[in-house]
């Protein structure tokens, strides 16, 4: 339990320290070799978990002397009383302390690696049950560039976390498993037990006490909203620091799973940044769908040798579900669910497979398969009650091991002999988990899935689960699971739970929340419903309750709401954060010309401009802005290296310099074949480039032309084609269209629809309805 007193002693003792040094967030972090959230949180986040050697490193970079640094540290003692100093325990106790699971690399075996266990198709006696190693490893195409990443990373020349991307039952987990094996003898495996203890292992010192292997096998798991899971610089954290020992950092993850994590929703999440922006801390390899022609060669000769009849079985793929599929029991699986004898069996694994869809990672409790299960059955055949023992026996039949006492089962047990049914809870088979993903991706769930979640969800997933109901608009089940996990003590929940208020423009649910959870981020969504609603004493009142640290993180959005009426008051606000240094006078810079005080910001930017290196060419365009050619003339005299951008329009235009020649990219080429309105070329374009920008542009000249059929088809396979279609129903007005696609899982009709309810001024009275009561879960209009 962390101190409160010396934990506020302690942030107090940081701020001081960080105010008289002088330096930024950003130069705090470079000085400490960590990122700058890790450095923000050090100093100003309340119970955050700090560590020993990240606090000396921050104490250092701030020129603290051998007292501040000694009280320091005392505090830090202090805020975790029940804690052992790391250094004091042995390894194994410290990964134990820090929530992760580890193995010494002889002893991690296929079977703790989760890699499939490969079915075994030959004749055997009833109730026989074979104990099955793994077949020979047939090498893979990618297994030269995975081992050269991996290699490199041993030896320290490479800070990386290196990923194997592809269908589920591919080989991705195997592949890996044998690399390390093979590169990485007597090393440790670190494999933390959920995205809480892999943000929290930064802080320790378990990866720097010996060569470790970080397992990030299904990295999905440790994925989350902003903040909770893993991000690019809680990754920089882990991996950036120097260390003593080398750290191998290995995940993998479903292609279909990496786009549902970095849907449009989060388009500027820590997710998008980890895993789609182009960066040097994620190393990514393909595994294909099937073998290739030379691992073909190689897996037949391996047949041959080792006489080990499976890989003869997976050649031969009978059922064309591929090699390393059928290894792994695919058609069993599938013929598993189909061949079902009983309805609720097959109901069991779709309620598995939804809960999984829709944002439950970890095990599945009973108690959660039996509800939603309960759920779906009721949904078919109404209030009727399934026959007695109907769970038990639907559970005995998909945990039941095919062909072997290892053979794969369609819902797997994750033993625990102190829960109920003997097991923690459940998973499902991955193939048959990607395959019913697939197959149900469209089907709304009933209420009684959000219910059984409610009432059911391990406390992990109570946040995330809120976030997917938010994003099909069930406003009342999303508020159920928010406060649900915000009564745990979770702050953001109880911010998304206040954010939907203020979407609904409940100012009395908002105040009465703020009344009852005094929290800043209730205070700062208080703040921006009083600007809106007119009432700018009460607004700016709610701004200054709000923590410090927490004002920064939600000012663009606060002050802009407030600054739309008061716009002196706001950037009196940037003013004040940019003095304590919380931000660059570059973000106020831009701020004061947002709110529409260009003077203002020129002034700023001319008060700075021999002493940022940023400051000429944001002034040129300030200046262009208000019109001052003269004055920009100036500064291309003054600052010769802004004549050598020709690239920039403002610099083109005033130098006479000849506009640069259109691109011949595709999405050049695209822009002007829409412009054109040549549909039948831009089409073959779009088939030759299905690129996002080529796409969204085919889908817009399609509307025009009349053409929804074809965008709406369209639209289903691309998401920038979907942004478009999504736009144009906005523009029609066509809410029960747009209700339709939500209900189906379509991220980006969700995202512009809540915008567009967000900062539209005239909503129509369907609009209003929706605004204020969301959608029911078909996605016809609640209320």
């Amino acid at each position: 339990m962390v101190d409160p007193v010396a934990d506020e002693q302690l942030r107090a003792l940081l701020g001081a320290l960080k105010t008289r040094s002088g330096l930024s967030y950003e130069k705090l972090a470079e000085r400490a070799s960590c990122s700058r959230g890790a450095a923000l949180n050090y100093v100003t986040k309340p119970g955050h978990g700090r560590g020993e050697s990240g606090l000396k490193a921050l104490l250092a970079a701030m020129g603290a002397d051998a007292v501040e640094s000694a009280e320091a540290l005392r505090l830090l003692k202090l805020t975790r009383p029940g804690d052992v100093a790391p250094d004091e325990v042995g390894f194994a106790a410290a990964a134990a302390m820090a929530d992760c699971t580890v193995w010494e690399m002889e002893r991690f075996t296929p079977a703790e690696a989760s890699v499939h266990a490969a079915i075994d198709r030959g004749a055997q006696a009833p109730g026989e049950h074979r104990l099955m190693a793994p077949p020979p490893y047939v090498p893979r195409v990618h297994d030269a560039a995975l081992r050269s990443d991996i290699t490199a990373a041993a030896g320290g020349d490479l800070s990386a976390l290196i990923m194997l991307r592809g269908d589920s039952s591919t080989g991705k987990t195997r592949s890996l498993h044998e690399a390390l094996r093979a590169l990485c003898p007597g090393w440790a495996v670190v494999r933390p037990r959920s995205a809480a203890a892999l943000r929290g292992l930064a802080a320790s010192d378990v990866l720097s006490r010996r060569p470790c292997v970080l397992w990030l096998n299904d990295l999905h798991k440790f994925l989350g909203a902003d903040g909770t899971g893993l991000s690019l610089d809680v990754l920089r954290d882990l991996l950036a620091v120097q260390r003593k020992h080398p750290v191998v950092a290995v995940g993998s993850l479903w292609a279909e799973a990496l786009s549902d994590a970095t849907t449009e929703e989060d388009r500027h999440s820590d997710t998008i940044d980890l895993l789609v922006t182009d960066n040097e801390w994620v190393r990514w390899h393909d595994v294909k769908p099937d073998l290739v022609a030379s691992e073909r060669v190689s897996a037949r000769e391996l047949a041959l040798r080792s006489g080990d009849a499976r890989l003869d079985e997976a050649l031969i793929d009978r059922d064309r579900v591929g090699f390393a599929q059928t290894l792994a029991g695919a058609f069993e699986l599938l013929q598993r669910y189909t061949n079902a004898p009983h309805r609720l069996n097959r109901l069991l694994l779709d309620a598995a497979a939804d809960s999984r869809r829709l944002g439950h990672t970890h095990a599945l409790p009973p108690a959660l398969l039996r509800d939603i299960t309960l759920g779906l059955w009721r949904e078919e055949r109404g209030r009727t009650s399934p026959p007695e023992g109907w769970f038990d026996g639907a559970l005995a039949y998909t945990t039941k091991p095919l062909r072997s006492a290892q053979g794969v089962r369609a819902l797997i047990p994750l033993d625990d002999s102190a829960a109920e049914h003997g097991t923690a809870g459940y998973d499902l088979a991955d193939y048959l988990d990607q395959h019913l993903q697939r197959v149900r991706r469209k089907i709304p769930p009933p209420a009684s899935f959000w219910d059984a979640c409610l009432a059911h969800a391990p406390q992990s997933q109570v946040h995330h689960l809120g976030q997917r109901a938010c994003q099909r608009l069930l406003y009342d089940h999303a508020i159920g699971l928010h406060r649900r996990a915000a009564e745990a003590g979770d702050l953001r929940a109880l911010a998304e739970w206040a954010a939907i208020l203020r979407l609904r423009d409940d100012l009395d649910g908002l105040t009465a929340l703020s009344t009852d959870r005094p929290e800043s981020c209730v205070f700062l969504e208080l703040a921006r419903l009083r600007a809106r609603q007119g009432m700018l004493a009460p607004a700016k009142q709610a701004w200054h309750q709000a923590e410090a640290a927490d004002r920064l993180d939600q000012a663009d959005r606060v002050l802009a709401d407030i600054g739309a009426r008061d716009p002196l008051w706001a950037a009196r606000q940037w003013r004040e954060l940019a003095a304590a240094g919380s931000i660059r006078p570059y973000r106020l810079i831009t701020k004061l010309y947002e709110l529409g005080l260009l003077p203002e910001a020129i002034a700023e930017c001319r008060s700075l401009l021999r002493r940022d290196a940023d400051m000429p060419l944001l002034l040129l365009t300030l200046q262009d802005k208000a019109g001052d050619d003269e004055a920009n003339l100036r500064l291309l005299e003054g600052f010769h290296e802004l004549k050598e951008k020709k690239y920039n329009p403002i610099v083109r235009r005033l130098t006479g310099t000849p506009a640069a020649p259109r691109g011949n990219d595709i999405r050049s080429v695209a822009a002007r074949l829409h412009e054109d309105g040549d549909l039948p070329k831009l089409r073959e374009h779009s088939e030759k480039y299905p690129d996002k920008i080529v796409r969204r542009h085919l889908t817009e000249l399609l509307l025009a032309a009349d053409l929804e059929d074809e965008a709406r088809d369209l639209a289903e396979r691309s998401g920038g084609a979907s942004r478009a279609y999504v736009a144009f129903l906005i523009r029609l007005a066509r809410w029960r269209d747009l209700g339709r696609l939500i209900a189906e899982g379509d991220n980006a009709a969700s995202t512009s629809l809540r915008l567009h309810l967000d900062g539209a001024q005239d909503l129509d009275d369907t609009a209003l309805r929706i605004k204020q009561h969301g959608l029911d879960t078909d996605g016809t209009i609640a209320g």
